[in-house]
């Protein structure tokens, strides 16, 4: 892969994915979980209201 070829949305994904399966806060807002009553909701970001 050269410079350039990936696109930048990938990389907020896979930052926030490895983020969340580590136990931190989210950066992007791009991971859900699921809310008590059965809904999807954002997993907390680092810095709520950011984004």
């Amino acid at each position: 892969m050269t410079a350039g070829d990936a696109n930048p949305q990938h990389g907020a994904l896979l930052e926030d994915r490895v983020l969340v399966a580590q136990g931190q806060p989210q950066v992007f807002g791009t991971q859900l979980t699921q809310a008590p009553d059965r809904s999807l909701v954002p997993h907390p970001p680092s810095q709520p209201g950011r984004r």
